[in-house]
């Protein structure tokens, strides 16, 4: 499979994952947690919020790389783009598996946790583009020699504290983050390294 195909597919599979975890209704997902939350505090769109977090992400690769961060990279913007038009889509695919059945929310989220797993490892295997999130987990995981498992969940723990600190700052009280936004972080950090070993190629 080329790098393009394998970059693509690793969108849309990542974009159904983010749906299918959001659906579970326990929270957004950590990735997906800043923005979400700031939809309650600022009159931008989910979509607008998301592409401004991912441009925050390409400037800090930028910051690692500097002078030999490819300009190429820069594609990473649009690709955003796409990937919100495949979350959109996942959502409106995934809306039959809504439940109100505490037990099959977590089962549906640690299968779209598991699912978007697999987008971001195609995504970085892909040697094409990957989304600026997880771009920024894989220039890091490379300049740095961290393995990439470690450094997802460090972001997403990260980015989901900002996201409860905003929001009980903005609010005065926990919006758009819930138990399953927690869970999360450990999960796709966690399917990542499992994938990596029982898919070494």
């Amino acid at each position: 499979m080329s790098g393009v195909l394998k970059f693509a597919a690793g969108v849309m599979v990542a974009g159904f994952g983010v749906a299918l975890s959001t659906q579970a209704g326990l929270g957004a997902t950590p990735i997906s947690s800043v923005p979400w939350v700031l939809t309650f505090v600022t009159p931008l769109s989910y979509g607008t919020l998301t592409l401004i977090i991912n441009i925050f992400f390409v400037l800090a690769q930028v910051a690692i790389l500097r002078r030999r961060f490819p300009i190429f990279q820069f594609l990473q913007i649009p690709a955003t783009a796409l990937f919100g038009l495949c979350i959109d889509l996942g959502m409106w695919l995934s809306r039959p598996f809504v439940t109100e059945v505490y037990v099959f929310q977590v089962a549906m989220l640690v299968v779209g946790a598991a699912v978007l797993a697999v987008g971001i490892l195609l995504q970085v295997r892909s040697d094409f583009l990957c989304i600026p999130g997880d771009a920024l987990v894989k220039v890091a995981s490379r300049e740095f020699g961290l393995p990439l498992s470690r450094l997802k969940i460090t972001l997403d723990g990260s980015l989901t504290l900002v996201a409860l600190v905003t929001s009980a700052l903005s609010l005065g009280r926990i919006e758009g983050v819930r138990e399953g936004t927690i869970l999360s972080v450990f999960l796709v950090g966690t399917f990542i390294g499992l994938f990596s070993k029982v898919f070494p190629k």
